[in-house]
């Protein structure tokens, strides 16, 4: 019954989902600044 052993098992668990949504958000970020950048060539505002 090691009190740390718990808390670094909880900590993991309750990472993880931040992990994967921060990773989410990442790629969407730069995928919405990835087509504007394409969008814009063509018309010369870039």
């Amino acid at each position: 019954m090691h009190a740390g052993g718990g808390g670094l098992v909880d900590t993991a668990q309750a990472f993880s989902p931040v992990a994967g949504a921060a990773a989410v958000g990442l790629v969407v970020v730069s995928g919405v600044a990835y087509v504007r950048l394409i969008r814009r060539r063509p018309h010369g505002a870039a």
